[in-house]
């Protein structure tokens, strides 16, 4: 029977954004559990988890619950946005298990299910009991974030490339250039195009329902970016920036399926807003159409955002539906 990997390869921390917080702190002088917990607003139970997923990346060490950072944890903390990506990535990559696992799903180009991802935890590693699901959630979202693979339909897809580019990679899309033309009249035609009625985000059930042409099923995610960078100039919602390759197409409401790919699902906002607004440590106000900010962001670089006025695109049919933005702010309680 082949050898499996060690559980501690495995990573058991969501959120990228708390893994950053947790780097930081170490940086500043934390080095228990408690503290790296803390940095993030959470226990020391889950400071240990992200202590663990630091060491497992080679960013971290520890020695008797004693944690400092290795000198490229040093770098990470201090880099800006597309070096972090990119030293993210290349330490995602420098772990076994993860590259054993991206290798693995290259083989499968029509995805794999939450289960098969958990399958794949409890037959090539030595993870067990309610750990996996937890473990198989991590390994998903650290893959989508970090580009190394994307979620359509309910399932994890492989993206273009071979390992060894990706961890050399800056994470530049390749269509970034043609992206990057979008216009406001594009964003209008994609959605006559697909021939959209307006977005209701309480219709969910339709929308699974309803049968778009393949050309969304295609390239729906490349599409619903395109809309985004022409209905709101290119720029970031939030913070302006202006740079394509660091702008995502953000939804408001979790993916559902083609119909949640509608321009009123979505945001246009910069990488780093992209990752707060997912795990709810930024929502917006849709009476005021204001950043709203997390209280776990009070004493970072981000809670300056707190009371900014979002841009929203000129065309009302293209804006962020105000129900869909409700939910949002009602789902993380802000």
């Amino acid at each position: 029977m082949p050898k499996k990997f060690p559980s501690k390869l495995v990573l058991q921390a969501d959120s990228i954004v708390s893994f950053m917080a947790a780097v930081r702190a170490l940086s500043k002088g934390a080095t228990t559990d408690d503290e790296i917990g803390a940095s993030f607003g959470a226990t020391d139970r889950q400071g240990r988890y992200y202590r663990q997923a630091g060491v497992s990346m080679g960013v971290m060490t520890n020695y008797r619950n004693n944690a400092q950072l290795t000198p490229v944890g040093s770098e990470l903390a201090g880099a800006p946005g597309a070096e972090q990506r990119r030293l993210l990535r290349a330490q995602f990559l420098d772990n076994k298990a993860n590259r054993a696992f991206l290798a693995d799903l290259s083989e499968v180009p029509a995805g794999w299910s939450r289960k098969d991802v958990a399958d794949w935890i409890r037959k090539k590693t030595a993870t067990g009991g309610s750990t996996i699901g937890r473990r198989a959630s991590s390994l998903w979202g650290w893959s989508v974030q970090l580009g190394l693979a994307y979620e359509q339909n309910g399932l994890l897809k492989p993206s273009q490339g071979t390992i060894a580019q990706f961890a050399t990679s800056s994470g530049d899309d390749p269509d970034a250039s043609e992206l990057s033309q979008a216009t406001a009249s594009e964003a209008k035609a994609v959605k006559k195009e697909l021939n959209l009625p307006d977005y209701d985000p309480a219709n969910e059930e339709e929308g699974r329902k309803r049968t778009l042409q393949a050309l969304w099923l295609r390239r729906g995610q490349g599409t619903f970016r395109k809309a985004l960078l022409g209905a709101y100039d290119r720029r970031c919602a939030i913070t302006a920036c202006d740079v394509a390759n660091a702008l995502n197409a953000a939804h408001i409401n979790a993916y559902r399926g083609p119909q949640t790919n509608h321009p009123q699902n979505g945001l246009l906002l910069r990488a780093d807003i992209h990752n707060l607004f997912d795990v709810g440590l930024i929502s917006i106000d849709p009476d005021k159409m204001t950043v709203i900010t997390s209280p776990n962001l009070i004493g970072t670089a981000y809670e300056s955002l707190s009371g900014k006025k979002v841009t929203v695109p000129t065309d009302p049919t293209l804006r962020p539906h105000p129900d869909a933005l409700k939910a949002h702010r009602k789902r993380f309680r802000l």
